[in-house]
């Protein structure tokens, strides 16, 4: 009829209304590591220099991985790779002649930023520089978790330049440099920030066994009509970090996300009197912590007693507001995220401890300490510089962390896919670098 429009039509108004309607501010940095959409239309060439030959010709709309970043000129240019794996290429990001940033800068999922903490999902290895040409300290396996310390680039050959991130592996004392993702596109890290609200998406998805919203209530439906539901629990479930006669994993002054909605309390016992509601997401401060009593009822299988914590809520409502939450539920699973926000900082004071016992070491009077090379000696007798490599290495690494503070790709260990991250100079180790694909 005249008029009308097809379904088909309707649905492409709705979806072109929903990106009119996006009125989210944009960020005024560019960061590396990030992906974004171009905005309009670019040139893609061959490197920095602009007089340099075209690789490729950006339309609005394509999402790019920025891998660097400089200023040549007036100009800020920036070495892109297209969703669609392609090679690299240099764009102009902002110019006198073009104020506007020629991405729409609004990181788009599967960024990747430093202080973020992300769990490992394919094996990959770790090395002392971002070259991954560099020593291999060790793998990582699927499970680690590692925070990003910092985000560089390994251009070592030139035709696949490839983003690298510095990590601390946790749970560990190293450092290490890896790859987010290989140079084809294969992801060796769940792009999800493990210290952001996304955690509290996935503590939800736990607690349904890692089932779906819409698995969950066909689940329900199927019961109330008398059916056989599927008894088949994918996940274990959510994590359980407290265990009776060990010690607790918060700490006081350690800062926490709330991964359930929870009730304030005047005092530690759960029959206190409440004070107000802290949202699932909330990030907390935690200033004391003790243990009380936890009520049984019936014959469900209820801890004895439960770690309680007088917290402050740091990010969320009511803001600044003190009170006594739970730790951790009846069945002892977690309701407070055991990642500490502060892990950044962690590293870094851990890190200037050991540069500063490395400065007293080398300061101590002869005959202090058992008689041995020196590492004076050590780096005339190599001519390398291995020794003093070492200690500028952690020296820059300290400066950029204190900088944050203020205010860096390898192969799959078993997949075929990333054999040109292989390095045929590694020998030696279990890295895997020299071993036939």
């Amino acid at each position: 009829m005249p008029g009308t429009t097809s379904p088909a039509t309707d649905t492409l108004q709705k979806i072109r209304r929903s990106l009119l309607s996006d009125n989210t501010p944009e960020d005024s940095d560019i960061d590396v590591g990030s992906r974004y959409k171009v905005r309009t239309a670019v040139t893609m060439r061959a490197s920095a220099d602009f007089t340099s030959g075209t690789i490729a010709e950006l339309v609005a709309r394509d999402e790019v991985l920025l891998l660097s970043k400089d200023v040549r000129g007036s100009n800020e240019v920036g070495l892109v790779v297209p969703a669609m794996p392609d090679r690299p290429g240099w764009i102009v990001l902002r110019g006198p002649s073009q104020p506007q940033c020629s991405l729409v800068l609004k990181k788009l999922d599967g960024s990747w930023d430093m202080k973020a903490r992300y769990r490992v999902t394919r094996p990959a290895t770790l090395r002392s520089d971002s070259s991954i040409a560099s020593n291999c300290l060790g793998e990582v396996s699927p499970g680690d978790e590692v925070l990003i310390l910092d985000l560089g680039l390994d251009d070592g050959n030139e035709d696949k330049p490839r983003l690298r991130a510095q990590v601390s592996v946790i749970g560990t004392e190293t450092v290490g440099w890896i790859s987010p993702e290989t140079y084809s596109g294969d992801r060796l890290l769940d792009p999800v920030n493990l210290l952001g609200p996304e955690i509290v998406k996935i503590h939800r998805k736990s607690l349904n066994g890692n089932k779906s919203p819409r698995e969950v209530i066909g689940q329900k439906i199927m019961t109330i009509r008398g059916g056989k539901a599927n008894k088949i629990n994918t996940s274990p479930g959510p994590p359980r970090s407290c265990v009776p006669g060990q010690v607790v994993p918060w700490e006081v002054g350690g800062k926490y996300r709330i991964l359930e909605d929870q009730t304030a309390r005047e005092k530690p016992e759960l029959q206190s009197s409440e004070l107000f509601k802290i949202p699932a997401g909330a990030v907390v401060l935690v200033t004391d912590i003790q243990i009380t009593q936890c009520v049984v009822v019936g014959d469900d299988p209820l801890m004895g007693h439960v770690p309680v914590a007088l917290v402050q809520i740091q990010e969320g409502n009511p803001c600044g507001a003190k009170g006594w939450i739970r730790l951790a539920a009846k069945d002892g699973h977690d309701l407070v995220d055991t990642r500490d926000q502060n892990e950044f900082e962690k590293v870094l004071h851990r890190l200037r401890s050991s540069q500063q016992q490395e400065v007293t070491t080398a300061e101590s009077p002869a005959g202090f300490f058992e008689a041995s090379p020196t590492s004076s000696q050590y780096d005339e007798e190599n001519g390398s510089g291995a020794w003093k490599g070492q200690q500028t290495g952690q020296e820059s690494l300290i400066e950029k962390l204190e900088a944050l503070e203020e205010g860096g790709e390898d192969r799959l260990v078993q997949d075929t896919s990333a054999v040109e991250d292989r390095n045929p100079l590694c020998g030696g180790c279990t890295c895997g670098s020299n071993r036939g694909i």
